[in-house]
């Protein structure tokens, strides 16, 4: 959900934890839950899988309870990249069914920042309507694999084996379960400029014509700044790479041909403790907490032209959601180029799942280019092309920047192109603000 002034949400306190080692898991005793588990795993990488029996040492994983279905495995990672990099494509077995990913490797990060952690896009040779956007590291595999409106998700644990390899989970978005109230009938606060009839008139007028010309444009990059709290590293410590599958998952958008934006990130842990020890202004007002922490000198040190908080912790404050920016249109133009995402658990229906945290997080950078809810509203009964959109194609889906976020949300910007018409384009905003935005660093 996006949070504004007078924002109403939902939230429990986290107690405040200090980065540390985490150990490898005891065996535990308890009796196995409800969960329930495949005979084979989701999806397999043939000659790098391997199935794990959770059932002795589940308690030890922190798997977040709503996630009913699941697969533990491990990967032979090393061999995984190896086939990566050699052909570009990637043999796999998605629920019994054999496939063959063709990737393509994403810029994500700036000049040295993460060199042995790569991000890549595709599809599944042969099938229409698939989509793929994953990150591997040395030690992390992560994915999100889109088949006919299904997504499935690879997912790294902070428990490692015995002997020392990471432990990933399988699983399918369907087998989530939502729990709590979603957040509906919520005002939009973000800020907004006044405009006049005549000036909204021709502000709609020359997006036409930028849409009209974008064949001709080339692709525009922003830098961000990408920063967390001691609380999520000591979580999970594979944040910076959990953070990259989120920004390269913006850049699959982003990508696009009505959008041509690409996010050159960095990723900052150097106020994590700072942020951390000021937690209880945190989980009262993340954003402007974060903004007092990290000013805009900050930012011009790091050239980051906008900057996104990850935060760990679960924000406690009614007036709050589970991310904030107060907006492109923002009276401060400092004030302009920061937002907060929560990975937390929420008890409202977001959970701290790839899927939930990466639609949260494209929805608030989103603002920052000034992409809107479903009203549009630019002023009292104006509205603008720059609107979230929602469709239905054998289910019902919503675009990035609908309001509240539902786990039907896709990660898709509304294009009058993809999905969308005119009056619903987020696409055409962000494309007309995107060197606007680019030239925030001075």
């Amino acid at each position: 959900m996006n949070a504004k002034k007078g924002l109403q949400a939902l939230s429990l306190l986290l107690i405040m934890a200090l980065i540390g080692t985490m150990s490898v898991p005891a065996v535990s005793a308890e009796e196995e839950n409800d969960k329930e588990y495949l005979s084979t795993p989701l999806i397999i990488f043939e000659g790098s899988t391997k199935q794990i029996d959770a059932s002795q040492i589940k308690s030890d994983l922190k798997i977040d309870n709503t996630i009913e279905k699941y697969d533990l495995v491990s990967f032979d990672i090393p061999e995984i990249r190896n086939e990566i990099f050699k052909k570009g494509e990637l043999p796999v077995c998605i629920q019994g069914k054999q496939y063959s990913m063709i990737l393509n490797e994403l810029l994500v990060n700036d000049k040295g920042v993460n060199p042995e952690t790569h991000s890549y896009n595709g599809y599944l040779k042969g099938v229409d309507n698939s989509n793929i956007v994953l990150t591997i590291s040395e030690s992390v595999f992560l994915a999100s694999i889109i088949i006919n409106g299904e997504e499935y998700c690879i997912d790294s644990l902070s428990a490692k084996d015995p002997s020392g390899d990471k432990y990933h989970i399988e699983y399918m978005v369907k087998d989530i379960k939502i729990e709590g109230n979603y957040l509906y009938g919520i005002e939009d606060y973000l800020a907004h400029s006044t405009m006049s009839d005549d000036e909204l008139k021709i502000r709609s007028e020359e997006a036409k014509i930028e849409e009209k010309e974008k064949a001709t444009k080339s692709i525009t990059y922003v830098r961000i700044l990408v920063m967390t709290d001691a609380k999520w590293i000591y979580d999970e410590p594979d944040w910076q790479s959990k953070a990259q599958l989120i920004i390269a998952q913006a850049n699959n958008q982003f990508g696009r041909s009505d959008i041509q934006l690409n996010l050159i990130a960095t990723y900052d842990s150097s106020k994590a403790s700072e942020l951390a020890a000021d937690a209880q202004n945190l989980v009262q007002n993340p954003l402007d907490t974060f903004i007092n922490h990290v000013d805009v000198s900050y930012l011009n040190s790091k050239y980051a032209d906008i900057a996104v908080y990850l935060g760990g912790y679960d924000c406690t404050n009614p007036n709050w959601g589970v991310g904030a920016t107060w907006g492109y249109d923002d009276s401060d133009p400092s004030d302009r180029r920061y937002a907060w995402v929560q990975m937390a658990d929420d008890p409202s229906p977001y959970d701290p799942n790839i899927h939930d945290r990466t639609v949260a997080s494209l929805h608030e950078i989103g603002h920052l280019f000034d992409a809107d809810h479903q009203d549009g509203m630019q002023g009292p009964n104006q509205e603008s092309y720059n609107r979230a959109y929602q469709w239905n194609s054998g289910s019902t889906t919503q675009s990035v920047v609908w309001a509240p976020i539902l786990r039907s949300t896709s990660y898709e910007y509304s294009s009058n192109d993809y999905n969308g018409d005119y009056y619903h384009n987020n696409a055409l905003r962000i494309y007309n603000t995107r060197n606007v935005v680019r030239d925030y660093y001075i």
